[in-house]
């Protein structure tokens, strides 16, 4: 049990990180960046999650 609250938050850590990161390097002005920031930074957390539960 503590063990995947520790994977869970650190799944989204990476997340936020993964978002701001590809917002801040699309423009932090940007809309359409925001959307595919959001949209990579769900993709890496699903694939977070599928690789520590296999």
């Amino acid at each position: 049990m503590d063990g995947r609250v520790h994977i869970g938050i650190l799944v989204i850590v990476a997340a936020i990180l993964c978002i701001a990161a590809i917002w801040f390097f699309s423009g932090i002005g940007s809309s359409p960046g925001l959307l595919a920031a959001i949209i990579g930074g769900a993709l890496v957390a699903g694939l977070f999650v599928y690789l520590f539960r296999h």
